[in-house]
């Protein structure tokens, strides 16, 4: 049992640095598949969720963006990181809601 957990955990850590350099190289459709596979074999994990948001943000999934960050903060509310992302993308969706209407 215990190698799989360590198995397990070197899939999420594989997934989550091979998304990370997707999203730095600007391949957010395949950074968000890797997050999401890491995401499905560890659901209680802030960070992942966290950086789902960002690689969300880039392809304007303003919605999933908005889901992903409400998780990261409910798993690790005093994470101010993550509250200053909330506001970003908050301020973001204000700021392309009030360009539609004009």
């Amino acid at each position: 049992m215990k190698n799989l957990i360590i198995s397990e955990n070197k899939k999420i850590y594989k997934y989550a640095i091979d998304g990370e350099y997707l999203y730095y190289e600007g391949k957010y459709k395949q950074a968000l598949a890797l997050f999401n596979k890491a995401i499905k074999l560890e659901p209680n994990n802030d960070m992942l969720y966290s950086s789902r948001c960002k690689i969300n943000m880039a392809l304007k999934n303003y919605k999933q963006a908005h889901k992903d960050i409400e998780m990261a903060l409910k798993l690790q509310p005093n994470v101010n990181k993550y509250k200053n992302l909330e506001k970003e993308l908050e301020n973001y969706i204000y700021i392309m809601h009030i360009t539609e209407k004009a």
